[in-house]
């Protein structure tokens, strides 16, 4: 929750809402004013998002529920571990976090763009653009 807790302010810096106050890694001042009359202050510095790395997909071309195609993300870094990695396909939703970076999908025929998120610990995110991949049917030999 982000607001007044008794006596303390408290900023969810996991909210995304919240997060878009501040610029990443700025520093901020926070003052606080009783009848017009400045009191304390306190200095914080936001929580910066996952940097440096990005997220390949590959094959270009799979088989239909056949060929593994893995989302590999790699060479990312954050001041707030640990990382966690997503994979969405076709800007549907987002699959559950992952610890692994690779993460592999089974896809039917079609032409699909696929991207990669990571989420630090408090919740920066850095989405990939996607990458396309193309799911041709699988042939099956024919018995006889």
């Amino acid at each position: 929750p982000t607001g007044w807790g008794g006596r303390e302010l408290v900023l969810n810096m996991a909210s995304k809402v919240v997060r878009g106050w501040f610029t990443p890694s700025g520093a901020y001042t926070v003052t606080l004013l009783v009848d017009g009359s400045e009191g304390p202050s306190m200095q914080l510095k936001a929580p910066s998002r996952p940097t440096g790395g990005k997220c390949d997909t590959t094959p270009s071309e799979a088989k239909e529920m056949v060929d593994d195609i893995v989302c590999a993300c790699a060479g990312w870094s954050s001041d707030d571990l640990p990382l966690s990695f997503s994979v969405s396909v076709a800007g549907g939703g987002w699959s559950a976090p992952s610890f692994q970076g690779a993460m592999k999908i089974l896809l039917l025929e079609g032409v699909f763009p696929i991207s990669g998120r990571v989420t630090d610990a408090a919740g920066g995110e850095a989405e990939t653009p996607s990458q396309t991949v193309t799911v041709v049917p699988a042939v099956s030999s024919a018995g006889g």
